[in-house]
């Protein structure tokens, strides 16, 4: 593995080949990298990068410290789907950034990490060492992986999901506890090892066809 960024970069994504983060040290500082150096951008490049026109709202409605600490996933047609982890509603925003709906329905623990699946969103909770499927359209429950019993905090198949990653029909659980990356069929649902490292590990990311994994020393590329 070779380190990319260092542990001051956040909120981190690609797009057309380069990385885009901030450092919040240094009252949010933005930066495009693409893997030979890194330039400073202005917050209004790394916002429309980010959530497109719909961040205007995005902002307005939440204020730049939780904007920039949300989690978030696009749909198809362009909306957004939100949430801030200290918050139990997740929202729903089209492609203007008005609010299509809220719901608390989502939340069995506290939510870390989120990845959109057609019409559903997969859910990270870590205290509970489980991760949940609900329909996007009803907010029923569809699937769960982990702990039945939701108070039991025993980790089994899990020790404390972080985050999840979904990319075709595989998901990508970054499985902090176990200092592992698992990968799951989407049909059969069978789990198996994907990476294994050092440190507790955060979030997994295919972005621009290249792997990174993000641990409490940095982000490294795979």
């Amino acid at each position: 593995m070779e380190l990319i960024l260092g542990k001051e970069a956040f909120g981190i994504f690609a797009q057309n080949n380069k990385l885009y983060f901030y450092e919040d040290e240094r009252d949010y500082v933005y930066f495009e990298y693409d893997f030979t150096k890194r330039k400073p951008i202005e917050q209004e490049e790394y916002m429309l990068l980010r959530y497109g026109t719909a961040y205007h709202q995005i902002l307005q409605h939440f204020g730049l410290e939780i904007t920039l600490d949300l989690l978030w996933g696009k749909l198809n047609d362009g909306s957004i789907i939100t949430h801030f982890y200290q918050d139990s509603l997740v929202y729903k925003f089209d492609k203007h950034g008005k609010i299509l709906w809220k719901t608390e329905s989502l939340g069995f623990d506290t939510i870390y990490g989120i990845a959109i699946q057609g019409n559903s969103i997969w859910c990270a909770y870590p205290t509970n060492h489980t991760i949940k499927r609900y329909s996007l359209e009803t907010f029923t429950e569809e699937v769960t992986i982990g702990d039945r019993d939701p108070w039991s905090f025993k980790a089994e198949i899990f020790d404390h999901p972080e985050d999840v990653f979904v990319l075709g029909n595989e998901m990508y659980v970054s499985d902090m506890g176990n200092r592992r990356v698992c990968k799951i069929d989407l049909t059969t649902y069978d789990i198996q090892d994907y990476l294994r490292v050092d440190e507790p590990i955060w979030s997994y990311r295919v972005m621009n066809n290249q792997e990174f994994v993000r641990l409490d020393s940095g982000l490294y590329l795979l």
